[in-house]
């Protein structure tokens, strides 16, 4: 009995064009759509560097306020019921997880080395206003899986405080 060996990506090409062109379209948007070609943002770099001082953060801290504010705005008509404002909350908090994931925020929050935080982050008030901004989005990211009031108002509470923090430094 002989074996053949099967194999579709050579079939692929030895369709006719007409064929096999709409095969290949989608391969192509795809590899054109990954998360590595999406748009630079102000947080690029952060997460790699170390002395980070406010001036510096200025930037990237107003990207981060702008989308927090938002993501509270939206996700509290979606934890009073509107359904259309719960799709645009999931879309606000993707974007300022992004960002706050470039900073490197939540990996030397995860590592509890509090002396890495000292070092990627001379200035306590900067360390401050990452803290709380982190906060508040993790306790919004519970409101925006499962809309309830208590993670909104606990999230709330943390934007506040970046809020305040926020004004102070920049």
């Amino acid at each position: 009995m002989k074996y053949f060996r099967y194999s579709a990506f050579p079939k692929l090409f030895a369709l006719p064009l007409t064929l096999s062109l709409p095969l290949l379209v989608p391969l192509v948007f795809l590899a054109t759509c990954s998360p590595e070609a999406e748009a630079p943002t102000p947080c690029d770099g952060f997460a790699k560097r170390t002395g980070i001082l406010g001036s510096e953060y200025r930037d990237c801290a107003r990207a981060i306020m702008a989308q927090l504010d938002t993501l509270e705005r939206r996700l509290g008509r979606a934890v009073k019921g509107d359904t259309m404002s719960g799709a645009d909350a999931r879309t606000s908090y993707r974007q300022v997880r992004r960002l706050i994931r470039q900073t490197g925020v939540e990996r030397d929050t995860r590592s509890g080395s509090n002396a890495r935080q000292v070092q990627r982050w001379p200035q306590a008030i900067v360390r401050s206003f990452n803290q709380s901004a982190t906060s508040a989005i993790s306790q919004w990211g519970s409101a925006v899986r499962r809309p309830n009031a208590a993670n909104y108002g606990e999230g709330k509470r943390h934007y506040q405080n970046a809020r305040r923090l926020y004004g102070q430094v920049w």
